[in-house]
């Protein structure tokens, strides 16, 4: 509820698509810079992420955000690609913010581990394996399920899947892995 004695510094909207325009009709009250956050690929209705929903869904997302990012103070981009999605559909560049994830990716080059993987291969059972990893939240939409009914599809003996995460669908997914019949595979 918007109380006229609170007046925020900024406003950080993260999905544009839902609350845009409270972003914006908050800022416009209290006179504070807003800010949209871009994390997913909105802007590009052909992008194979958004294959779930029609293309008349598709283009209005990409439609909508745009014109929130495009009277947005700032743009919040998580790549380098949604930049550049963002100046397509007419974003300034000054005011589009690249900060990308904080996650140091040196921390997972594989040639670090090389001489400690055939050491946890050998104490998950695994030496002949293919693994293949997931590594995120356990969350609606990710796919996760969709993953596990692959592997079993597969057939392959040897074929591992790693799960690195956790969420509300943890349990729901181990039960899968069990009825499925590959819990030994994950």
């Amino acid at each position: 509820v918007y109380k006229r004695q609170v007046h925020p510094d900024i406003y950080l909207i993260r999905d544009s698509l839902t609350v845009g325009l409270l972003g914006w009709w908050g800022s416009l009250l209290s006179r504070a810079p807003w800010v949209i956050e871009v994390r997913n690929d909105y802007l590009n209705p052909w992008s194979s992420k958004l294959t779930q929903w029609s293309p008349v869904k598709r283009w209005l997302m990409a439609a909508l955000t745009g014109f929130w990012c495009r009277r947005a103070s700032r743009v919040r981009a998580v790549s380098p690609a949604i930049v550049e999605d963002l100046a397509r559909v007419r974003v300034p560049r000054e005011r589009i913010l690249l900060y990308p994830s904080p996650i140091d990716t040196d921390l997972f080059d594989p040639a670090r581990y090389v001489e400690h993987r055939a050491e946890l291969r050998a104490a998950w059972g695994w030496q002949d394996a293919v693994v293949v990893a997931f590594a995120g939240a356990l969350v609606p939409g990710k796919g996760v399920d969709i993953l596990l009914r692959a592997l079993a599809l597969a057939n392959r003996p040897n074929l591992r899947l790693m799960l690195l995460g956790n969420g509300e669908l943890l349990e729901a997914l181990q039960a899968q892995a069990a009825e499925l019949g590959i819990q030994d595979q994950v």
